[in-house]
């Protein structure tokens, strides 16, 4: 709705006037339909309606930015942009290097992280999200100015640049950067004014062979998803022509880096302990890459699940302790789950289509033991391990190693 509203309504949502209305709104549990009427009264429909709308955002963006309370969102543009904590991940690397142009900036995801960095100008077609951005960036105590222009026309010489290339330029999300909008021979022609690039693609995109030959690509992961994968150039790129896997947890990070050319190592038989990939690594294609660094193989070349004897292996895997190894026989395991009186089941699969919200059901739980249940194709049949999940070593979610 915010993208279509006049720049006049805009001003005044991020004006004074408005933020009475806000805080209102922010203490209310839901917009109750007396205070919609009322809102209704006070301002014009459309006024209205923003108040609204960007109270609900508020709500949805706290999980992605801290400042969320103070911030302003379009739907389109909460949905696009990079949380807080993978935009400061980026912008460390922007520390040194002047100015910093966002292109196509959004509601300014990235744009709030450059500025604490650096001197920052964002820029954005749409007038609109432009002004969203400035005020998100004064919200989070920043300074930056954005203009309305296409990202091809701007000067980026001595500038070092980011960019999220629009991806539904024709309406259908596409992973082609030949596709995107600036397309690939815009890229290449903005890299060669300056090459100190960072370019956003979704995790699925394939970079063209120049890229992963010149480049650092980079994919990073929060949450238990693999969010964005960075394309770094010139100066900005640590590692040029490798791959590298990132893990977030809140301010602290594991990267691991590698080439995706590592041949799969795989036994028979899986060990006492079952690592499970961090999505990072998945996306990477860097899982045999780090299991040979690690000391761990594959039990089946169709999965990315990996085997050890000991669980110490760092934050980009999580370990499971194997307590026993049964046939893919639901009976089966429900009899070994009561015996054990496991009422908490964790349950994980990769390579079968199951639905593990459905087997938890029909598996009848009772008890207080917790447990997790992999299960997983192998070289005899489709087996569900029951595990114990080992906690993550001490400052496994540090930047370590031999990783960065």
């Amino acid at each position: 709705m915010l993208e279509n509203a006049s720049i006049e309504d805009v001003e005044w949502l991020l004006g004074l006037h408005a933020g009475d209305e806000l805080a209102a709104l922010a203490s209310a549990a839901q917009s109750t339909p007396r205070l919609v009427a009322e809102l209704r009264r006070r301002h014009s429909p459309a006024r209205a309606a923003m108040l609204i709308e960007t109270a609900q955002l508020r709500r949805r963006g706290a999980a992605k930015f801290p400042s969320a309370g103070e911030m302003f969102f379009t739907s389109i543009g909460l949905q696009q942009s990079t949380d807080a904590d993978v935009a400061c991940w980026k912008a460390r690397r922007f520390a040194d290097a002047g100015q910093i142009i966002d292109l196509c900036c959004g509601i300014g995801g990235d744009l709030m992280a450059f500025a604490q960095v650096g001197p920052s100008l964002g820029v954005d077609l749409c007038r609109v999200v432009g002004r969203i951005a400035e005020a998100n960036v004064r919200a989070t105590g920043g300074q930056a100015r954005v203009v309305q222009q296409d990202a091809t026309a701007i000067d980026l010489k001595g500038a070092a640049w980011h960019i999220d290339p629009d991806r539904r330029p024709k309406g259908k999300r596409t992973t082609r950067v030949e596709l995107h909008e600036p397309n690939l021979e815009e890229l290449d022609r903005m890299r060669v004014a300056s090459a100190d690039a960072a370019i956003k693609l979704a995790p699925a995109a394939a970079p063209p062979e120049a890229w992963r030959q010149q480049c650092e690509l980079e994919w990073i992961s929060r949450g238990g998803q693999c969010r964005q994968l960075v394309v770094w150039s010139g100066r900005l790129a640590l590692t040029p022509g490798s791959r590298t896997a990132t893990l977030l947890r809140g301010p602290r990070a594991e990267s691991f880096v590698g080439r995706s050319d590592a041949a799969p190592r795989v036994v028979e038989t899986p060990g006492d302990v079952l690592f499970d990939p961090d999505p990072s690594l998945v996306a990477a294609h860097l899982v045999d890459a780090y299991a040979a660094e690690h000391g761990l193989t594959r039990f089946d070349p169709r999965v990315v699940y990996l085997t050890g004897g000991s669980p110490a292996r760092g934050g980009l895997v999580s370990a499971f302790r194997v307590k026993e190894v049964l046939p893919f026989k639901e009976r089966l395991i429900a009899d070994f789950l009561k015996q054990r009186r496991v009422g908490r089941l964790e349950i994980k699969h990769r390579g079968l289509e199951l639905d593990p919200d459905a087997l938890r059901r029909r598996l009848k739980l009772r008890g207080d033991a917790a447990a997790t249940l992999i299960v997983s194709p192998t070289p005899s049949g489709i087996r569900a391990f029951a595990c114990e999940r080992v906690p993550a070593p001490a400052g496994a979610s540090a930047e370590s190693g031999a990783n960065r």
